[in-house]
């Protein structure tokens, strides 16, 4: 028996329970924040219109903004494990929040090597030939990104989490073969 539920998405039901069906994709979008910058926290508008372009393609987003912390972490390779995003995505700025974005970067490559990392931001920016050298990151976003996020993401979908369009303009990467 299938169902369809007030948000449109299909559901079946098995017994008492229901199982979702034809569920929307996601990709994780984060801003890690140092508690060593004394920075106050800004609305992370970047992210926030990531995240509006790809709702315009029909796919979810989650963005997660706090301080570097266990649980963050904890609550974040949560998320991955319930969602198995199309990639997941950093808006890096210079400060001390960069080497957190670092840490969790390497963190997440090394539990989820088949998920793509993306940075964004200032940082990828004006350094991205630094940026893209780092071993856990698969590609950045130059300049504005939203254009570019909808296409990284469609073309990720279509290809099974592989990139086949190497030619998005304003994405960096490293052809390794």
């Amino acid at each position: 028996m299938e169902r369809s539920i007030a948000n449109g998405r299909k559901y079946i039901k098995r017994g008492n329970i229901f199982k979702m069906i034809n569920k929307k994709r996601s990709v994780l979008l984060l801003r890690i924040e140092s508690p060593d910058d004394g920075n106050k926290f800004f609305p992370p508008y970047g992210l926030l219109y990531i995240s509006a372009a790809l709702d315009n393609i029909e796919v979810d987003s989650k963005i997660f903004h706090d301080y570097e912390s266990d649980k963050l972490f904890k609550d974040i390779e949560e998320y991955i494990i319930n969602n198995n995003p199309v990639w997941i995505g950093f808006s890096v700025i210079t400060n001390k929040g960069l080497m957190s974005s670092l840490r969790l970067s390497r963190q997440l490559k090394k539990k989820y090597p088949n998920v793509p990392i993306v940075w964004g931001g200032i940082h990828p920016t004006l350094s991205g030939a630094q940026t893209i050298v780092e071993e856990s990151i698969d590609y950045i976003i130059i300049n504005e990104g939203e254009i570019v996020a909808q296409a990284l993401t469609k073309d990720l979908m279509a290809h099974n989490g592989k990139l086949k369009n190497l030619k998005i303009p304003g994405m960096g990467y490293i052809n390794n073969g």
